[in-house]
């Protein structure tokens, strides 16, 4: 059996698998087995093992056998990068690594691995995406960054990415020769985008390591109109950032802020835009008086990066995003938003995000996920989190418990770093303060019944909250 070929028998409306006994009590023999309790099992062994979301498996063995189809479920529900290679003797002389998306969905054609990157779960290179953006297929695979929940493929059609990236650069004005700056991942669809938008446009790209820190350094090199092989690198450049077209994820830009040489850079370019995750107001005011144009994306994967922006800064800064002319926008009896972006999407897309509409275009309330319903009153956790966000100066997160009086109630989750550590013996004074400090700040059925303390806020791999295992860690935990 073939990887794909499980996938789709543990993706379709069945809930029992079939696998087939070894015979070493006897003869081979195939038995139904519960999906659930596959998943069950595969969350014991990680537990055990203390693996957690991003750490690397390898699958060597037959799929025909339990073996083999459990290492493939225990990435599925720990969202584990899973390198595959032929089941041998030698299962390590050789190896091909890929990625598994959450979810289970069909996975592309294995390609040859670099020497030395087995298990260190390496991003797709630029090369890579161009082979597989020229090849004879007319989609290409997409993964989805799991802020909302399990990270999932989907294909995505080349023609459509192609259609996506001439609305940004029309609406940015970016012409033939303009210069782009690619520094997120190529396993995401902003770093392929920023591909795309180069090949179609003929833009010069430079190309940097997909780091917290990216105008640190970059090496330019121009990305040849419909994406042959690349030219050889050149030297890092020393001269002005001016006119540079570049996207980030909100901790890329918080970084280069902080970094002097890095702030005046990040002025320098002609337009910023910024996505996968929240501004907050104070990187707002940062970016308010930036010379050129700073924007904030709105989008997801499946919208084949952004269908609408908003400016952070100058005379038409807002908190409204305003859809490209190709997107219509409208909201369903939840509130949620809808979009209808036929040239990008083929279908109709109902969101998860609670928005206000009006002729300057939308505006984001919530997400209907992060809605608790406590006592009968919905709260917006990100409604909280913008509340409390002035007085709070260490990550924290709104997140929610079952509750048998109330349905659910509101956590607090805080990151407890350095010094506060040693403070462990005095939470209870901590809880107090911070517990006074929210019902100063707060209406009283937003205030948190509970505040939690971890190590770490946890993270999706795109920087935006994972709420999801926000949840769970609270509901296991407390």
């Amino acid at each position: 059996m073939t990887l794909e070929e499980f996938l789709q028998e543990w993706n379709n409306d069945s809930d029992r698998v079939l696998v087939h006994t070894s015979g070493s009590t006897g003869k081979p023999k195939p038995i139904w087995v519960d999906k659930r309790r596959m998943e069950a099992s595969a969350r014991n062994t990680c537990d055990f093992l203390g693996l957690k979301e991003g750490d690397t498996a390898l699958l060597c063995m037959s799929l025909d056998y339990i073996a083999g189809k459990m290492m493939v479920v225990r990435s599925l529900v720990r969202n584990l990068k899973l390198i595959v290679v032929e089941p041998t003797g030698h299962p390590l002389a050789d190896a091909t690594p890929l990625q598994l998306p959450r979810g289970g969905e069909k996975v592309p054609e294995q390609t040859s691995s670099p020497s030395g990157k087995v298990g260190k779960g390496v991003d797709m290179t630029l090369e890579e995406f161009l082979q597989e953006w020229n090849n004879d297929s007319e989609r290409v695979l997409v993964h989805t960054s799991g802020s909302t929940g399990k990270p999932k493929p989907i294909w995505v059609e080349k023609r459509r990415m192609e259609a996506s990236a001439r609305i940004t650069c029309d609406f940015l004005g970016l012409k033939e020769g303009d210069t782009a700056l690619l520094c997120m991942s190529l396993d995401y669809i902003a770093g392929k985008m920023m591909v795309v938008r180069s090949l179609v446009r003929n833009l010069k790209l430079i190309v940097v390591e997909p780091t917290g820190h990216p105008l640190a350094d970059a090496t330019p090199l121009q990305l040849p109109r419909g994406g042959g092989q690349t030219l050889e690198q050149n030297s890092p450049p020393r001269g002005s950032w001016r006119g540079v077209f570049a996207a980030m994820v909100p901790m890329q830009v918080y970084n280069s802020l902080q970094v002097p040489e890095e702030r005046e850079r990040l002025k320098q370019i002609k337009h910023l835009i910024i996505g996968g995750g929240a501004i907050d107001e104070a990187m707002a005011s940062e970016l308010k008086d930036f010379p050129n144009y700073v924007w904030s994306t709105y989008g997801m994967t499946e919208t084949l990066s952004h269908i609408a922006l908003r400016r952070l800064n100058g005379v038409d800064a807002s908190d409204w995003y305003t859809p490209f002319a190709q997107v219509q926008i409208s909201q369903n009896e939840d509130g949620c938003l809808v979009i209808d972006a036929p040239e990008v999407c083929a279908e109709r897309l109902v969101t998860n995000d609670i928005v206000e509409i009006s002729e300057a275009g939308f505006r984001i309330i919530g997400r209907k996920d992060n809605v608790i319903c406590s006592g009968g009153i919905k709260i917006q956790a990100e409604e909280v989190e913008r509340a409390l966000k002035p007085y709070l100066h260490v990550p924290f997160m709104i997140t929610k418990r079952k509750d048998s009086k109330f349905g659910e109630v509101v956590v607090m989750m805080i990151e407890e770093r350095g010094e506060r550590k040693e403070e462990r013996g005095k939470r209870d004074s901590l809880k107090t303060r911070l517990q006074r400090l929210c019902s100063e700040h707060l209406p009283k059925y937003w205030q948190p019944r509970d505040v939690v303390f971890v190590e770490k806020i946890p993270m999706t791999e795109t920087g935006k909250p994972a709420r999801r295992q926000a949840e769970e860690w609270v509901s296991t935990n407390t």
